[in-house]
């Protein structure tokens, strides 16, 4: 490791300034991970040192041995104020393998997934797997971001290649708040998987009652909303009276 690599990881503002004043190397990276002194520094959430790094034309999509670039391992550390100095310079938030978004969503990172929203990343993207962040969230039971994400108008019935939706596998993993978010938000609750599994259908399979009953209360209530509309009766309209003239004077 570089001089410059151990100032960004312990957060070394000074030393980071004198040594890139001075030339040092910024893409100088790790022998183990490859990461450079801008990945260590999201690391650690040293959002100074990130600034100093960015400023001094630090490369901002590098990627380390794990294949993921700064704004990535900012998100998974859920250092925002890192995530915003990159975001401001530009950073890609895109990844076709588990973007920004998916990580900030797996580890419940909620003010990272505001920052990425408000900077244009793909609300919808799929990773590797074929699931969007939203999915991520619901299956790690991450219902803070979830309702980001709902607010935001993510797809909630995008599917991964399995026919499986964000409310498919909140049901399997026992994620209730997850459910709850979905239900309110109007995902469809009749929705089926190539195989035929439906989420009451998957939450009733590994017992998960609670959700069982949240579900049928949300189907009832739906039905209940969909009779009223359909039963109201409708007014007959109502119209003035038209004046008929008087006949004229003779």
């Amino acid at each position: 490791c570089t001089p410059l690599w151990l100032a960004s990881q312990q957060g070394h503002v000074v030393c980071v300034r004198a040594l890139v004043e001075a030339g040092a190397d910024k893409e100088a990276s790790s022998k183990a991970t490859r990461s450079t002194p801008l990945h260590i520094a999201c690391e650690h959430g040293h959002d100074e040192c990130v600034r100093m790094l960015l400023a001094a034309g630090a490369d901002k999509e590098s990627w380390n041995t794990m294949c993921v670039h700064p704004l990535w391992v900012a998100c998974q550390k859920g250092h925002v104020a890192c995530v915003r100095a990159l975001l401001g310079a530009g950073a890609d938030t895109t990844d076709r393998l588990y973007s920004p978004l998916h990580i900030a969503c797996q580890h419940n990172h909620v003010a990272c997934v505001r920052e990425l929203l408000a900077a244009g990343a793909d609300k919808d993207a799929s990773n590797r797997d074929g699931e969007t962040p939203l999915y991520t969230a619901c299956y790690f039971g991450n219902e803070a971001c979830a309702r980001v994400l709902l607010g935001a108008g993510a797809n909630m019935e995008a599917s991964n290649p399995e026919g499986w939706t964000p409310l498919h596998i909140a049901c399997r993993q026992g994620r209730e708040a997850c459910v709850r978010a979905l239900v309110e938000a109007g995902a469809s609750l009749s929705v089926s998987t190539p195989c035929g599994s439906t989420p009451l259908s998957v939450a009733w399979s590994l017992d998960h009652t609670s959700i069982v009953r949240l579900l049928q209360d949300a189907e009832a209530a739906r039905q209940a909303h969909h009779h009223a509309a359909v039963s109201e009766p409708v007014s007959e309209p109502t119209f003035a009276p038209i004046p008929v003239p008087s006949p004229a004077a003779p």
